[in-house]
């Protein structure tokens, strides 16, 4: 599951850390790991009509900042006391700013994870599955601003009594029973939905839904092609359309939403559409049984404290265009090893362009979605998302560069999976290394220590960060030693974040614990003394220019200039007395005012490519630029791949020198992210 894989992106670190608002820069605070199922017994659903409990319009008691309200569930509409979980449809409207929602279960403190997010105006709507807490309640969390709140009942789960297995749950690789755009190939293409019209979806023998023995079906409901604001209600066929609603959207907007409902006449679903048009795409992920046959995967309900599990800013590493993230949940944070399905909030933030989300078993190419968001977007949709063999997912992104949040709610599996068969997490840990800098390619040591239930069998794993990219790296996987040293010799210049995770069991329950290592150039001198003339001498790249350091070296001693026009022994006079090119001594400026001096002289562009013997420019502040000066270099070598570049550099000042080698990583996105100017090619290799 782990490492890069062709097309994928594996998953590369589980952090304990949470944000407490999806929207914005991340607020690194704990997140629990104190997670435990609500009940030793799973739990069957009971789907119910919707009905709606609470629209704080009518009550006049919008939710404020920084505010909760408890909410009770038990005792309404059939939900009996003992109910462990409820299912809920939650809509904000006419929020005052952007915030989120966090709905949990009452008499916990409010957890680090989110079930709504919105902006200013928005409204949106988010199914909830949350464990029920004291006095039959839950808790509901408003962050900033003030914003109306409108809840639905769906169903709700409860303790199985007798040997009965309704209601117990089927995960299915999504499959989609509908799509009504014309064109589509799938059920009702081109029969949108209309104004105050319902149109009846057949999902009984569909998806892999069975034509019996079925409650009620989990769907994933997507509007797209929206003409005018509007809601959809999702219900059983053949009953009058209930009082409530499952999907919010403004015109133009593409909108999905989970929704868990009974079935009805013919084994069908219906969906009202109040205004305008729109299509309607319909993906079926699971359903529930009715205890007449039930399939040897079906799986009860484990409820949970809520907890976040993935945040792909401060993890993981953005989700990149076409690829997958492969994602741990079996065995994690008191979900059982044996969890065949998980309940979780997927949230996508940062998005750089309109794209979907899809959570899969297998990295197959996906035919369908969970999630739809524009460019800038924070959107959230529920999962229930079937696991594979290994206990994990995929999550599926298909245009731009994404983040991805996971929030998890609980999990399905098999009956009795509660209690021991969940392994207890590490609660602390903490990570050391022998350096807080060192020289390129020496190793680097680490200690590490954890607090983790007794008797457990600790393990570590150990992982590191470069500094120019967002992808976590698997150094060492599951081992029982607490030390471990760090092969540095592929690190190039910068700073290295390094990760342990401990795990009181085979893998994964655990806590994670950072440090942070520099990896410094490859000092000629150390100590920065000014080395003899020969030495200097020696040290040159182009022997071409041994007059020039003869003729120059008592003055630069001295601290004199010599030959150039800035200060002695500065990178640019150094670069280019070292460079291979008639034009070392037309150009002039500091390093960023290189190129631009290069191109008049020459009437040739710079070269986005490294090669032997060209100077290499940066602008600053930056990466490899203290100053607004900008830095440069002469290339002495190229990677074979292209991934990487060596450069000869020196520096000189206050009596000082600085004269190194260092290894460059290189790529196409690399100008952004190291400030690159470009390549100054050397004689004969063009621009």
């Amino acid at each position: 599951m782990h490492g890069r894989l062709s097309g994928s992106v594996g998953r590369l670190l589980r952090v304990t850390i949470g944000l407490g608002v999806v929207l914005g820069a991340p607020v690194m605070v704990p997140a629990s790991f104190t997670t435990t199922p609500a009940t030793d017994a799973g739990s069957s659903y009971v789907s119910l009509t919707p009905y709606r409990i609470l629209d704080t319009r009518m009550s006049g008691d919008p939710l404020g900042p920084a505010t909760t309200q408890n909410l009770t569930v038990t005792g309404l509409d059939s939900v009996p006391s003992d109910a462990t979980a409820v299912v809920l449809n939650v809509t904000v409207t006419e929020p005052s700013d952007a915030s989120y929602l966090t709905v949990y279960p009452a008499g916990e403190g409010t957890p680090n994870v989110s079930n709504l997010n919105f902006s200013t105006g928005e409204t949106v709507a988010n199914l909830t599955v949350v464990a029920v807490g004291t006095n039959g309640q839950v808790t509901i969390y408003n962050s900033t601003g003030t914003v109306q709140v409108v809840v639905d009942l769906e169903g709700y789960f409860a303790v199985s009594v007798g040997s009965s297995t309704a209601g117990s749950y089927v995960a299915l690789t999504p499959a989609r029973i509908t799509d009504t755009r014309a064109g589509s190939g799938d059920p009702n293409s081109g029969h949108p939905l209309t104004p105050g019209g319902s149109l009846n979806v057949a999902v009984g023998g569909e998806g892999g839904v069975p034509s019996g023995g079925v409650t009620a079906v989990a769907l994933n409901v997507t509007v797209t092609d929206t003409t005018q604001y509007s809601y959809l209600t999702a219900y059983p066929a053949g009953i009058a359309v209930p009082l409530s609603s499952n999907l919010n959207w403004a015109s133009g907007a593409t909108v999905a939403n989970r929704v868990i409902v009974p079935l009805g006449t013919a084994g069908q679903v219906s969906f009202y559409n109040s205004q305008g048009v729109a299509d309607l795409v319909v993906d079926v992920v699971g359903y529930f049984t009715d205890g007449t046959s039930t399939p040897s995967n079906a799986g009860l309900y484990y409820p949970m404290s809520p907890v976040r599990l993935l945040d792909t800013r401060i993890d993981a590493g953005t989700l990149e265009p076409n690829s997958y993230l492969a994602e741990q949940f079996a065995g994690v944070a008191g979900i059982s090893t044996t969890a065949s399905a998980v309940v979780a909030n997927l949230t996508s933030t940062n998005a750089t362009a309109p794209s979907f989300f899809s959570v899969l078993p297998s990295q197959a190419a996906p035919g369908t979605s969970d999630l739809n968001f524009g460019a800038g977007q924070t959107v959230p949709n529920l999962v229930l998302a079937m696991l594979n063999a290994d206990g994990s997912a995929n999550i599926y992104n298909d245009a731009g560069t994404s983040d991805a949040i996971v929030d998890v709610f609980g999990y399905f599996g098999p009956e009795a999976t509660s209690g021991s068969g969940v392994a207890l997490p590490c609660t602390t840990a903490s990570l050391v290394a022998s350096v807080s800098s060192s020289t390129q390619g020496t190793p680097v040591a680490v200690d590490a220590a954890a607090t983790c239930p007794s008797g457990s069998q600790i393990s570590y794993e150990y992982w590191y960060k470069p500094w120019y990219s967002s992808v976590w790296m698997l150094a060492e996987s599951w081992t029982g030693s607490a030390s471990y040293t760090f092969n540095t010799s592929a690190w190039t210049v910068g700073t290295y974040n390094l990760a342990m995770w401990a795990s009181s069991g085979a893998a994964y329950q655990g806590d994670v614990a950072n440090t942070d290592v520099v990896s410094e150039p490859t000092y000629q001198y150390p100590g920065h003394s000014i080395p003899s003339e020969s030495a200097l001498i020696g040290y040159m790249v182009d022997p071409a220019n041994l007059r020039i350091v003869a003729e120059c070296y008592a003055a630069w001693a001295a601290g004199r200039k010599c030959m150039e026009t800035g200060i002695p022994g500065q990178c640019t006079f150094w670069a280019e007395i070292n460079w291979d090119s008639p034009y070392f001594s037309a150009i002039s400026g500091n390093a960023d005012e290189l190129p631009r001096s290069y191109t008049e002289r020459t009437g040739d562009p710079v070269a986005a490519t490294p090669s032997v013997g060209a100077l290499v420019v940066w602008s600053g502040p930056g990466p490899f630029a203290g100053s607004s000066a900008g830095h440069v270099a002469v290339i002495t070598a190229v990677a074979t791949d292209g991934s990487s570049y060596t450069v000869s550099q020196m520096n000189w000042s206050d009596q000082s020198w600085d004269i190194s080698t260092m290894v460059v990583p290189f790529n196409a996105n690399s100008f952004a992210s190291q400030g690159l100017l470009g390549f100054l090619p050397a004689v004969g290799s063009g621009a």
